[in-house]
């Protein structure tokens, strides 16, 4: 009975994505955030770049790829190696820099809850000229990614 139904429910699932052409090419989308500054908060920025990075690799184009970082780790004195950010390591120790390819599009004072809600919205008349918001429609795939911890 179960197989029945199953296959069924399969033939109906079939005839259904037949009976409409798509007329939409579905497009992929991520934005990124690093939430926290400090050193002592490197995993996060870390984090983001590791992540945009693998975006990368899976073709997502660097266009639909909006990010969030104070970007104040990899230059910070007392990173051992300056201008650099390692997140996972690998046979050689201290593994793949994932800073020299991550491209921030708001870092400093641009990191605000203003410009992340712009973003998420496609509001570009909200935000510093020339920086990035999503032009997804309800047929896209959005990833977000927030790193952080909660603060009280």
């Amino acid at each position: 009975m179960r197989l029945a139904i199953a296959t069924l429910g399969l033939s109906v699932s079939i005839a259904a994505a037949g009976a409409a052409p798509r007329t939409h090419h579905h497009r992929h989308f991520a934005v990124l955030v690093a939430g926290s500054t400090g050193y002592y908060n490197y995993r996060h920025q870390a984090d983001v770049c590791h992540a945009h990075a693998i975006l990368k690799q899976h073709g997502i184009p660097e266009q639909n790829i909006i990010l969030f970082s104070t970007d104040d780790v990899a230059h910070d004195p007392e990173n051992p190696i300056p201008g650099t950010l390692f997140n996972h390591p690998d046979r050689t120790g201290k593994g793949h820099d994932v800073y020299k390819d991550c491209m921030v599009d708001y870092r400093g004072d641009d990191v605000t809850v203003h410009n992340f809600e712009a973003v998420l919205t496609g509001n570009a008349s909200a935000v510093p000229k020339g920086l990035p918001v999503l032009d997804s429609s309800e047929e896209d795939f959005v990833f977000l990614n927030f790193v952080d911890h909660g603060e009280s």
